[in-house]
């Protein structure tokens, strides 16, 4: 008869431990999310190649469930800074003039990233580019022939 109330407690406490590791693998926090995006920042959704030279704030839009098959956490974040413009061959640096000088155009964008951790237990954002461009460029009404 003592092994019921051992059954159950033992049961009991396996469901605790259950629920507790579950709890203990939330998703990132708000300071992860931004940590790990200023450490690795999405390019701008633009026409031609750039980077983000400055990040100057980052806020999280919406956050997704647990991604069990590709075991990530999507997070769309907003994303404010700079973009400049990438060198991607030599022949551009007579068009480009000072880099030094020119400002960085001043960009905002929604991005989806996942967050993943490392082997060493730090967040990681990677993103899902979309190889047929941006989002706001495919959108785009196709001019008719008649226009010009």
């Amino acid at each position: 008869m003592a092994r019921g109330p051992l059954i159950a407690v033992a049961g009991a406490l396996t469901l605790t431990c259950a629920a507790g590791c579950r709890l203990l693998q939330s998703g990132p926090s708000d300071q992860q999310v931004a940590a790990a995006v200023e450490k690795s920042p999405p390019a701008p959704p633009t026409a031609g190649p750039t980077y983000l030279s400055e990040l100057t704030s980052v806020q999280i839009e919406e956050r997704g469930p647990y991604n069990s098959d590709g075991k990530y956490w999507p997070v769309r974040v907003r994303v404010k800074g700079g973009a400049k413009i990438k060198l991607t061959n030599p022949f551009q640096l007579g068009l480009l003039g000072d880099r030094t000088k020119e400002k960085a155009e001043s960009v905002e964008f929604v991005e989806e990233a996942r967050f993943t951790k490392d082997d060493f237990g730090n967040w990681r954002a990677s993103y899902n580019y979309d190889r047929h461009g941006p989002r706001w460029r495919r959108d785009e009404p196709e001019l008719s022939a008649g226009a010009k």
